[in-house]
């Protein structure tokens, strides 16, 4: 499907079904970034890294309530050994930034969306062959 013809389902709920539980070893902080490495036992474990960042609103005067806008993003590294024996780094992000007037339901409503666009087979012909349409 291409997607100029995907679909989001409003008002739904999300579900990861299948696979393997696996927690998330926590390895260090820098700032406002929390590290996480995939515990998962495997030989590049260190290879699977999880960053978790979030940033708090601040005052800002010229802002419409005062502040600027909240945000939380994931960045999640896997290094990929190629044939020629070196390595790449696969790269996915994900960030939501909200005002601080946003209910939890706005928000949740958002991630909902965001999560959707990444994971839903709708949207593989984008993810997999950069196509458009």
């Amino acid at each position: 499907m291409t997607i100029k013809a995907a679909t989001l389902n409003v008002g739904g709920t999300a579900s990861f079904t299948g696979g393997t539980s696996t927690g998330l070893l926590y390895i260090g902080a820098s700032g406002n970034q929390l590290n996480f490495i995939l515990d998962d036992s495997s030989e590049f474990v260190m290879n699977k890294v999880h960053e978790y960042s979030i940033t708090r609103p601040k005052a800002q005067a010229s802002a419409p309530n005062g502040w600027t806008q909240r945000g939380n993003s994931i960045v999640i590294k896997h290094q990929l050994l190629l044939d020629n024996a070196s390595y790449t780094t696969n790269t996915g992000r994900a960030s939501i930034r909200t005002d601080p007037e946003a209910t939890d339901a706005e928000v949740l409503a958002l991630r909902l969306a965001l999560a959707q666009s990444i994971a839903d087979s709708a949207m593989d012909e984008f993810f997999n062959n950069q196509a458009l349409d």
